[in-house]
């Protein structure tokens, strides 16, 4: 038995909600069409009465990865002669790739929260991660980014951001990475970065 979900944003439009159960539905035989008022026999040519269920479930964006919090330092072994990373910009600024430092009550030096405040900018911004729903704690966040490889960009000297106008202080993080499967299972060996700048920089 299979059941097509339809997304709840297509309930309001009929012709999209026919479209996509006409377009994957072969093979299948229980879908409901009461909840978008399709009719029950037209659905697909089936002569059997089908169902379609809409998809209400507000499942948290770290399932995938088990929702665990992490610290973002898996196999950080294979990698510890060349973490930190020291590296010189193109506008002279030198800056390091190194993992994540917590800092226990200092919400200011913790730069746990430094990474959760940037994902949330971006997912605010709506323009690269799928997400809709900001972060609202921090072992939430850790449970998605911090799940394997993760790593922050930090300026180890004072330098200007991209207004020339500016400053950033030495210790600021200008961006942030990780690295893990794509997803878990079949699709583990393939590699997935999700990379985040600092807007200001």
């Amino acid at each position: 038995m299979f059941r097509c979900i339809i997304p709840s944003t297509l309930q309001r439009n009929r012709a999209a909600a026919k479209a996509m159960i006409a377009s994957g539905c072969g093979g299948l035989q229980t879908l409901s069409a009461t909840a978008v008022g399709l009719d029950r026999r037209a659905i697909c040519g089936l002569s059997v009465p089908v169902r379609v269920s809409v998809l209400t479930t507000n499942r948290s964006m770290t399932t995938a990865y088990q929702g665990i919090p992490g610290d973002g330092k898996h196999n950080a072994h294979l990698i510890s002669d060349i973490i930190p990373f020291q590296a010189t910009l193109i506008d002279g600024r030198r800056v390091e790739v190194d993992y994540f430092r917590h800092v226990e009550d200092d919400i200011e030096e913790d730069e746990y929260y430094a990474g959760m405040a940037l994902m949330n900018l971006i997912i605010r911004e709506g323009r690269s991660w799928p997400f809709d729903q900001e972060f609202e704690s921090v072992d939430d966040w850790r449970g998605y980014f911090l799940s394997h490889s993760a790593f922050v960009v930090r300026a180890i000297n004072n330098g200007m951001d991209s207004s020339k106008k500016d400053s950033s202080r030495s210790g600021e993080i200008l961006g942030c990475f990780y690295v893990k499967p794509n997803y878990p299972g079949r699709c583990s060996h393939v590699c997935n970065g999700g990379f985040i700048t600092a807007p200001r920089f």
